[in-house]
């Protein structure tokens, strides 16, 4: 057995961070993937893993738990994203107002939330909060993991391929966003 540490350090991970500075590291998920982006690719990552018949997922209620998650999961980033907005610092609303007005206006329109009501976008903590009650920490990174596995492995062909080639960065940035609800859950 070796008894050195290795010297090296190793760069900390986006969802290693999120717990100390959950603000920050949301600013770092939403910039490597827009709302709208996170939102598609969930939805192809579930068509996928309910469409594999070599997963976790060729069990009925583990579809049906699946598809409750990815619900949930989907009102939880826009919550975020409305966080992430509310706490942008303004060098980067600069970067957004430096864009061609249609540019600009496109992207705030495909970024808008869709399943959040009036009261939910003003004050976003609530379904953060609800969330954090309905799965555990523990449930929600092992449900993460579970459905990474079902994309990763399915043999069939999907119109709309899940995009391999940010498949462990996509994962990481989901799991961030969950370190991120549970640590504002916390500090709330």
């Amino acid at each position: 057995m070796n008894k050195h540490k290795q010297s090296n350090q190793k760069p900390v991970r986006l969802p290693e961070k999120a717990a100390r500075k959950p603000l920050s590291s949301l600013r770092e998920a939403f910039k490597s993937f827009q709302l709208d982006e996170l939102k598609k690719e969930l939805k192809r990552w579930l068509y996928v893993a309910i469409s594999n018949n070599n997963s976790v997922y060729e069990d009925d209620q583990e579809r049906r738990n699946l598809i409750r998650f990815r619900k949930e999961f989907r009102k939880l980033l826009e919550s975020l994203s409305v966080i992430n907005k509310a706490h942008r610092p303004k060098k980067e609303m600069d970067w957004l107002t430096r864009m061609a007005p249609e540019l600009r206006t496109e992207i705030e329109k495909r970024n808008q939330p869709t399943t959040l009501n009036k009261e939910q976008l003003a004050d976003p903590m609530p379904v953060v909060k609800r969330f954090c009650s309905r799965f555990t920490r523990q449930y929600a990174i092992r449900e993460m993991r579970d459905w990474l596995e079902a994309v990763i492995t399915y043999d069939g062909k999907y119109p709309k391929a899940v995009c391999r080639e940010y498949l462990l960065i996509f994962y990481e940035c989901l799991l961030c966003l969950i370190e991120c609800a549970f640590a504002l859950a916390e500090k709330d």
